[in-house]
């Protein structure tokens, strides 16, 4: 009964990229606002410059409910929990778009408090589980991932916030601050706000965390298998983009998704303007579906180095094929694609995560299965770095696939479930050693990895330091190079120059 109450609540005839953002706060339109910007529903009656909204993206895979006894054992935690370390005195908040029936679950979350970031831009008003206001708030996405912590750090101070787009983002960021909370768990991904380098506003939302003392857990992302990137070319001079198996038409499975199929974002966000790119969209007869065709120019309201592009969502099940045309700019220029409807012929696993787990000062987390967790590869679809900052990304695996309680034998996979495993590792860390701050808490995480290549070596794509596995809290002060279950000698260099590049700020 609640079920469809709330569906019919919620606005199905909006889709993730019909919002409106005016960097103005309380404009005459909005419908939320934040201290930089509003969000409208169409574009602004007064002129005023706008562009879409960035809604994240949840990175979740067939959403289970609860648990698999197996996760505490395999990363070490069960030890903790023995000694009595359960995340006590730290203050976690749960960042997520999908909070659908909540507060049906108190029995497995417990004791939570609540934060509606839309409805109230200081994030002050509780969150109302039942009544969604948009069709892909439907879900219970966000209350997976906080009961993962509540079952790993059951004693954390733990807090429940709706975010569901850069405006409430920034909200929620000045509330966590406010509020001194420790760990932000956020198993969501924002694109097209950045050229994925560490840049733009989800980024600078970030600085602030750091400077604040607040680190930021987020998910590497689901996207290995629906990424490609690419550098301009036009070797016969046709206008059209050649991609690197030398044809001008990159293949895209077409999946339901309401619609979304794919983005094409491109290196120029500090000077929009300077190239106009055209995307379209065929079938398999080659008949164009759709084309997306914004014009890019300086001081346009859409000038923004962004082309989507949409198609009916009848399609599902087949391949379309995408092409790309230069309609000004440079000769070659960098660009990035990312499908949100299926997987991309020829894809591009490396440099596949976006904001804000490309940040230098976010801990990402990639996935690897549960079965057989220490000896597994990272899933196949969790997003691999190095990232285009030349950093260590992701930070760390943990694990996914955890069995359910309320779904039998369907589990929660995705970088979503293993993001919520490591704040959990976080806190259980810092209830043994109260003085430390989460960012040192999290280099120990690093140091105590499990890794698969000897430890001198570069950390790598797929999951930077390693697999979370913790020593027993015995060992716990020891915070060398590996000091964990695997462990290699004449290490002392790399270890401090890894502590050193982890805690500098981004200038």
């Amino acid at each position: 009964m609640f079920f469809l109450f709330a569906l019919s609540y919620a606005n199905a005839t909006q889709d993730a990229w019909s919002l409106i953002r005016v960097d103005e706060p309380l404009h005459d339109q909005a419908i939320a606002t934040s201290h930089t910007g509003s969000v409208l529903l169409a574009p602004p009656e007064d002129g005023s410059v706008w562009r879409t909204e960035s809604v994240p993206e949840v990175d979740g895979i067939d959403l289970s409910e609860v648990w698999d006894e197996r996760v505490a054992e395999v990363t070490g935690i069960d030890k903790w929990h023995k000694s009595g370390f359960l995340g006590q005195g730290v203050r976690i908040a749960v960042f997520d778009i999908q909070w659908f029936g909540a507060a049906l679950r108190d029995n497995e979350l417990g004791e939570t408090q609540t934060h509606d970031c839309w409805a109230d831009p200081l994030c002050e008003q509780a969150i109302d589980t039942l009544r969604p206001r948009f069709g892909w708030e439907m879900g219970s996405h966000g209350v997976a991932c906080a009961e993962i912590i509540r079952e790993l750090a059951p004693e954390a101070e733990l807090h429940l916030v709706h975010v569901n787009g850069l405006t409430t983002f920034e909200n929620a960021i000045e509330w966590a601050i406010r509020e001194q909370i420790d760990i932000i768990s956020m198993s969501m991904t924002f694109f097209n706000e950045s050229f994925y380098d560490g840049t733009g506003p989800i980024s600078e939302q970030i600085d602030k965390l750091e400077e604040a003392g607040i680190l930021m857990v987020t998910s590497a992302g689901n996207n290995a298998e629906r990424h490609y990137e690419d550098t301009f070319r036009d070797n016969n001079n046709n206008g059209y983009h050649e991609f690197l198996s030398g044809s001008e038409y990159l293949p895209i499975q077409a999946e339901s998704n309401d619609g979304r199929v794919a983005a094409l974002l491109w290196d120029e966000f500090d000077q929009c303007g300077q190239s106009d790119f055209r995307i379209e969209l065929f079938d398999v007869a080659g008949n164009l579906i759709r084309s997306s065709d914004k014009t890019q120019t300086f001081n346009n309201e859409k000038c923004v180095p962004v082309e989507r592009i949409r198609a009916p969502i009848e399609m599902d099940g087949g391949w379309a094929y995408l092409r790309i045309e230069r309609r000004r700019g440079q000769s070659s220029v960098s660009m990035d694609i990312m499908s949100f409807s299926g997987s991309i012929w020829g894809a591009h696993p490396q440099n596949s995560m976006a904001d804000p787990a490309t940040h230098p000062l976010a801990f990402s987390i990639g996935a690897v299965n549960v079965d057989d967790y220490l000896h597994n590869p990272v899933e196949f679809f969790s997003s691999q770095g190095p990232g285009r900052a030349g950093l260590i990304k992701p930070n760390l695996a943990a694990p996914d696939g955890l069995s359910t309680r309320t779904y039998g034998v369907n589990r929660f996979y995705g970088t979503s479930a293993a993001a919520p495993v490591v704040a959990s590792a976080l806190a259980v860390r810092m209830s043994e050693s109260p003085k430390i701050d989460p960012r040192t808490a999290a280099v120990d995480l690093q140091n105590w990895a499990m890794r698969a290549s000897p430890y001198w070596t570069q950390p790598e794509a797929s999951m930077g330091y390693g697999r979370l596995r913790l020593p027993n809290p015995a060992q716990s002060k020891d915070r060398g190079c590996n000091s964990g279950p695997l462990r290699a000698t004449l290490l002392l260099l790399p270890c401090f120059a890894i502590r050193r590049k982890r805690i500098t700020k981004v200038p």
